[in-house]
């Protein structure tokens, strides 16, 4: 009965809490939005250090809201609560900070997918409610997000979902932003609207550029792209067998 509550309240975006086979809904789901509409794009994000930087004051906040979780809103807080430590090092090298961390959730613990989901959960939803009149949407897994929508309404609703974000203390990693719309419609106008955000390429060995994202891993764009990217992954697996391999060899 619980996971139902936390459910309903952090879908239809967050598919890795609770819903069985969210990866696959999430790679097929985007691949199914560009198949039917290839005028529409998607923005890969991902969240900076997400679990430790989420603010637990924002989990509180929302579970209270809710009005669906009281039964846990003590126990919740008690796991909260506690301030840590922040240590590197070991021995004699321990270097400790000269300030306690009152902030994210454990990583690793079981419950923190379900708090981290509640902590983001209003930028997500404000992020979902910019887009779906216009066609658009947002999938999460945890923070790894697709946004897809017309190029005119990602982007500036990405912009204020980062804007939601920062008053939870998350912000984006840029280096794991990417892009994607169909070639036909990948014009100057996309360039513009995308700003930094680049698009998502893959390299053949005679230089022969191809488009596309990975959701999930799962490679969504150009045949070019599919084919390239999963031609890299069956190289890396096999190399990873034959170093198992030689491994075990007597």
């Amino acid at each position: 009965a619980l996971q139902q509550k936390f459910i309903g309240i952090v879908g239809p975006v967050q598919n890795d809490v609770g819903v069985k086979g969210g990866i696959s809904i999430t790679s097929f789901g985007v691949q199914a939005v560009l198949d039917a509409r290839p005028d529409l794009g998607v923005a890969q994000r991902d969240l900076a250090n997400g679990y430790n930087a989420v603010e637990r004051e924002n989990i509180m906040e929302e579970m209270e809201e809710t009005g669906e979780l009281n039964d846990i809103v003590v126990f919740t807080h008690t796991l909260l609560d506690p301030e840590a430590y922040v240590g590197m090092g070991s021995g004699i090298r321990l270097v400790t900070a000269p300030f306690r961390c009152e902030d994210g959730v454990h990583q690793g613990a079981i419950e923190s997918s379900w708090l981290f989901s509640l902590g983001t959960n209003r930028a997500f939803q404000n992020l979902r409610g910019r887009l779906v009149d216009c066609g658009g949407g947002v999938m999460a897994i945890i923070d790894d997000n697709y946004v897809f929508g017309p190029p005119r309404a990602i982007f500036p609703a990405i912009e204020l979902f980062a804007e939601d974000l920062k008053i939870g203390g998350l912000k984006f990693i840029h280096r794991k932003s990417q892009c994607y719309i169909a070639e036909e419609h990948r014009d100057t106008e996309w360039d513009e609207l995308r700003g930094e955000i680049p698009n998502g390429t893959i390299e053949d060995a005679d230089g022969t550029i191809h488009h596309g994202i990975t959701v999930c891993n799962v490679p969504v764009g150009s045949d070019g792209y599919v084919e390239r990217y999963l031609a890299k992954r069956l190289t890396r697996i096999k190399a990873g067998y034959r170093k198992i391999s030689s491994l075990l060899d007597p």
